[in-house]
C-alpha cells in the first residue's frame, strides 16, 4: 500500500507496542497520553505524507472503491479507474468527495509522473482522466480549486493534447512552480498551452519548460496564431508580460522576441534566464535607446544560452556590468577557438563574478539526430587557454564539454584542483577524448581527489599506461565514484600492469562498476575497450 494510506496501519502498530507489553509495565494513564499524542501529532503527519505526490494514484484511492487490503495495489487501481470512467451510474458519496477533498488539500507539490500500465484510454493519461471525471462532482460538495494549496506543479513527461482539462483543473490553483517537458508539442498544443498560463498561470514565479538538450527549430513568435479563441498570436513571448511575478523562466528551445527580453531585463527581481536566444538577440534588446533600461538583469545569477559566436557574448558580458552571476552555462554547435575561449574567460574574469560564480559550462549541443564521434584537432585547449578560470575561487562545476583537442598536463589538473577546493563536478573535453594522447596520469588525478575532497564526478581522460603512484596514507579514496569516462586514455595491455592499475584503482575507488572511453563513440576500438576490460575484471574478481 502506498505509504500515504498506511497512517491507521502505523496507529495500530504503535498502540499493539505499548499494550502488549510484559504485564505492570504500562497503565491507563500511559494508553491515553499516547492517544493524545498520537491526536496532537496526526494533522502534521498527514500533511508530511501528502505533500509531495509522484501520482494521483493515492489521492484516488481515498474514495474507497475498491479494497485495497483484498486486491493487489495495481488491480485495486485498476478497477477504480475502471469504475469511474467506464460505470455510467456510479456516483462518489458526499462522505467520500469530502474525504477526497481533505487529502487533496494537503497536496502543495505535485511531480506527475505518467502511467503506462492501463489501456483504458490511448491518448489521455488515465489519472489525468478521473480528475476531469471528479471534478464536477468534487466541486458540488466543496466548491473552489480541487488541490486549493497546490504550489509546485510538474509534469515528467509530454503532456497530450486530451491532458488540457486536467491542465486548466490544476492550474486554477495559485500555484508558483510549473514545470513540464515541452519536446513533442505541435504548434496548435504549445498555442493552446501557452495561453491557459496567460489566463490562468499568473501567480507563477518559476516556469521551467524542456531543457536545451538539443537544437529544435524553435517557434517563430511571428507564426500566425492557430488558437481559435484568441485572435493575436500566442507565443511565449506574449505572455511574458502578464506574468507578473515570474522571477525564473527557462523555455528549452524556444527564442524570445524583444519585447519579452526588454520586458525580463527591466524587472527587479529576476534570477534566471534559459532561452534559445544568443547573444546578439539579448544585446540588441537591453542595448536599445527606446527601451530605456539602466540596468538590465540587474539581479541575473543563471544565465544559459545557445551560442555560436562567443564575440558576441564577450561584447553582451561588458555592457551588462556589474553582474554577478553565479551559474553560465553556453550551449554551442560551433565551439570558439582557443584565443576567443581565452578573451572570454579574462573578460569574464574582470567582472564581479570572481566571488559569485559557482557553475561554468560550455556545452556543445547538437540536433535530435546527430551524434558526436570525432575530435575537431584544428582546435587545442591548452592549460594557458584555460588559465583565467583559475581566479575565480567559489566554483563547484566546471565543464568545458566541447569535442576539440586538449594539451593538459598534471600541473595543469594541479592548479584547477588547488583554485576550486569546493569543486563537485569537472568535465574537461568531450566524453570520447582529446584527440592527442592524453598527458594527464594518475598522479594529476590523485592530486584533483585530494584538493577537491568534495568531488562527485569527474570527466578528464587520463593515460594508465605509466606506473601507478604508491598507495600511501594521503592516497585519496571516492567510494562515492562507481564509473569513470577515460575518453581517449590507454589502460596497459600486459598483465602484470593491468593489475598493477586495478590494485590502485580499487584502493582509490572501492566500488568502481565500469569504465566508458572514446570507444563508447567511435568503432574500431575493440583493443583499447578489451584492456579496460580486463582491468574492470581484475577490480572485481581479485582485487
Amino acid at each position: 500500500m502506498h505509504p500515504c494510506l498506511e497512517q491507521a496501519d502505523i496507529l495500530e502498530l504503535i498502540f499493539k507496542e505499548i499494550y502488549y507489553r510484559p504485564t505492570g509495565s504500562h497503565t491507563e494513564k500511559d494508553l491515553l497520553a499516547l492517544a493524545l499524542t498520537c491526536q496532537r501529532f496526526k494533522e502534521p503527519a498527514l500533511d508530511t505524507l501528502w505533500d509531495t505526490q509522484l501520482t494521483f494514484g493515492p489521492l484516488i484511492k481515498t474514495l474507497g472503491i475498491s479494497d485495497a487490503e483484498k486486491e493487489s495495489e495495481n488491480d485495486a487501481f485498476d478497477r477504480d479507474v475502471r469504475v469511474i470512467l467506464t460505470n455510467d451510474s456510479y456516483e462518489p458519496s458526499p462522505e467520500a468527495l469530502r474525504r477526497f477533498s481533505s487529502y487533496a488539500r494537503r497536496i502543495r507539490r505535485i511531480s506527475h509522473v505518467p502511467d503506462a500500465r492501463s489501456s483504458i484510454l490511448e491518448e489521455m493519461n488515465t489519472e489525468l482522466a478521473v480528475l476531469v471525471k471528479l471534478s464536477s462532482w468534487v466541486r458540488s460538495e466543496t466548491p473552489g480549486p480541487m488541490f486549493p494549496n497546490l504550489q509546485h506543479l510538474g509534469f515528467i513527461g509530454t503532456l497530450s493534447w486530451t491532458s488540457i482539462p486536467c491542465l486548466i483543473i490544476l492550474l486554477e490553483s495559485k500555484i508558483t512552480t510549473f514545470s513540464m517537458y515541452w519536446g513533442n508539442l505541435d504548434p496548435k498544443e504549445s498555442e493552446v498551452l501557452i495561453g491557459l498560463l496567460g489566463r490562468l498561470g499568473l501567480s507563477i514565479e518559476f516556469l521551467e519548460l524542456t531543457p536545451l538538450s538539443y537544437i529544435r527549430t524553435p517557434i517563430d513568435p511571428n507564426k500566425p496564431s492557430i488558437f481559435s479563441e484568441m485572435p493575436f498570436p500566442i507565443t511565449l513571448s506574449w505572455i511574458i508580460p502578464l506574468l507578473k511575478e515570474l522571477r525564473s523562466l527557462s523555455c528549452g528551445s524556444i527564442s524570445l522576441n524583444q519585447l519579452a527580453l526588454q520586458n525580463l531585463a527591466s524587472r527587479c527581481t529576476f534570477y534566471k534566464l534559459q532561452s534559445a536566444n544568443t547573444s546578439d538577440d539579448l544585446l540588441e534588446a537591453i542595448s536599445d535607446p527606446t527601451a530605456d533600461i539602466l540596468s538590465p538583469f540587474a539581479t541575473l545569477q543563471h544565465l544559459e544560452l545557445f551560442e555560436d559566436n562567443f564575440r558576441d557574448f564577450i561584447k553582451l558580458v561588458d555592457y551588462m556590468q556589474p553582474l554577478a552571476l553565479q551559474t553560465l552555462i553556453l550551449h554551442h554547435t560551433a565551439p570558439p577557438t582557443a584565443s576567443t575561449l581565452a578573451d572570454l574567460l579574462h573578460s569574464f574574469s574582470e567582472g564581479q563574478h570572481i566571488a559569485s560564480l559557482r557553475q561554468f559550462s560550455i556545452k556543445h549541443t547538437v540536433s535530435e539526430f546527430e551524434t558526436i564521434n570525432s575530435v575537431n584537432m584544428d582546435i587545442v585547449f591548452d592549460g594557458l587557454t584555460l588559465s583565467p578560470l583559475l581566479s575565480f575561487p567559489n566554483l563547484l562545476i566546471v565543464e568545458i564539454d566541447t569535442p576539440c583537442g586538449f594539451d593538459l598536463r598534471d600541473a595543469d589538473i594541479r592548479a584547477m584542483a588547488k583554485a576550486w577546493p569546493q569543486l563537485r563536478r569537472l568535465q574537461l573535453g568531450s566524453k570520447i577524448g582529446w584527440g592527442l594522447p592524453p598527458s594527464v596520469t594518475l598522479v594529476g588525478i590523485s592530486e584533483l581527489l585530494i584538493h577537491c575532497p568534495r568531488l562527485e564526478d569527474f570527466v578528464v581522460p587520463f593515460g594508465a599506461r605509466t606506473d601507478p603512484p604508491p598507495i600511501t596514507n594521503s592516497t585519496p579514496i571516492k567510494k562515492n565514484m562507481t564509473y569513470l569516462y577515460v575518453g581517449n586514455g590507454r589502460a596497459p595491455g600486459d598483465g602484470s600492469e593491468q593489475m598493477a592499475l586495478a590494485r590502485f584503482l580499487k584502493h582509490v575507488f572501492p566500488d568502481l562498476c565500469g569504465v566508458g572511453g572514446e570507444w563508447m563513440y567511435e568503432y574500431g576500438l575493440e583493443e583499447e575497450q578489451l584492456d579496460w576490460a580486463a582491468v574492470i575484471s581484475l577490480i572485481k574478481t581479485q582485487c
